[in-house]
């Protein structure tokens, strides 16, 4: 019969070495059930093809300033204070003027709509989270720059004959705030949010780094398939489209006989750089008349303002004899919180279907 001991020191050795493995969260098979898990017949590199136009920079259209209802074009934008305008005043204004307007509010005008709905619901919505400067709406420009050319500027006339001019970012906006809030797709995440700040338990472990290998490497590398990640580690989520990466084995070596005795045979250090489209930056010497508060009218695919980044992350990885992956440790401090994908196609539904209009990808 085995003392309490006995069993609390039973326990202690078994979490030891099962720690390393992943849990139901962060189980590699939301990828798809037949990924390629063995390390020697990954991919070292790959990039999404992005010459036709997708992964390109927008905004997240942070709510302090009023999301999409965000007077971007304006010299004075007047957050959440400004008055809509009825058609009459619309007829009497100036096609600069007409510019100027809001993505939302150039898209109830277009729609004929001047009791602006959309204005009001984006209002109703940012102006809860106004205080806090990272909410937003990542998660739809992620998916937008994912799924979608970039928008071209295009000027189009409603059935009451005013004439609107939506800047790419403008459209930009419309698409976020879509896929933010319009499209339902259902979807698959690898990890938990955290939610806490500089604690490790629980939902703040991360994504399991040996989940995030195999995402990179079978996602991108073999079905050539982008995934957004959040890469804040901790309470703000900050969601970027990935778009490729680059990693090389610096060590592999031998498991101790313990480790060996619970499938793991061999450990492999790898140092693996993760490359996403970034959000709309201010580049000194840009010309003021393209280029204006973080965002653009003109198209920013082949230019300077197309961002990316890369950040590099350190962690070991578990294999089994045959040489699969079957578990693993982070070195680095920083790392992503979670990843996620939709898996379902997407359509326009009706509270959004002028953006078939409006929306016109740029010819490349």
């Amino acid at each position: 019969m085995k003392t309490v001991l006995s069993i609390v020191l039973s326990l202690m050795v078994t979490h030891a070495f099962t720690q390393n493995k992943w849990d139901g969260s962060n189980s590699p098979t939301k990828i798809g059930k037949n990924i390629e898990r063995l390390l020697n017949n990954l991919p070292k590199k790959a990039d999404l093809n992005l010459s036709q136009g997708y992964g390109w920079s927008g905004s997240y259209w942070p709510s302090e300033t009023g999301g999409i209802a965000f007077r971007w074009n304006h010299p004075t934008p007047n957050n959440f204070k400004y008055s809509t305008n009825n058609l009459e005043k619309l007829r009497n204004m100036s096609q600069e003027e007409l510019n100027q307007l809001s993505p939302a509010e150039k898209y109830d005008i277009f729609m004929g709509q001047y009791n602006y709905p959309t204005v009001k619901r984006v209002w109703r919505t940012t102006i809860k989270s106004a205080k806090r400067d990272w909410a937003g709406i990542c998660h739809g420009w992620a998916q937008a720059a994912l799924n979608l050319i970039e928008p071209a500027p295009v000027n189009l006339t409603n059935a009451d004959g005013i004439t609107l001019g939506f800047g790419s970012s403008d459209v930009k906006a419309l698409l976020s705030h879509y896929f933010a809030y319009g499209y339902n797709g259902k979807g698959k995440q690898i990890g938990r949010r955290c939610y806490g700040k500089w604690k490790l338990k629980g939902d703040c472990k991360d994504v399991h780094p040996a989940s995030f290998h195999l995402a990179l490497t079978n996602m991108i590398g073999i079905q050539k398939k982008g995934f957004i990640a959040d890469v804040d580690r901790y309470k703000e989520v900050w969601n970027q489209p990935v778009v490729g990466y680059e990693y090389i084995i610096k060590e592999q070596y031998q498991a101790s006989k313990k480790a060996r005795k619970k499938g793991v045979y061999t450990k492999a250090v790898i140092e693996m750089k993760m490359t996403y489209a970034d959000e709309l930056q201010e580049v000194p010497g840009a010309p003021d008349d393209d280029f204006k508060d973080f965002q653009t009218w003109k198209p920013v695919f082949g230019t300077v303002h197309n961002e990316k980044t890369t950040k590099t992350y350190n962690y070991v990885l578990e294999l089994s004899k045959s040489g699969k992956i079957i578990g693993g440790t982070w070195r680095s401090k920083d790392r992503p919180d979670f990843l996620w994908f939709k898996t379902t196609p997407f359509e326009f539904d009706k509270r959004y279907i002028g953006l078939k209009d409006i929306y016109r990808p740029i010819q490349l």
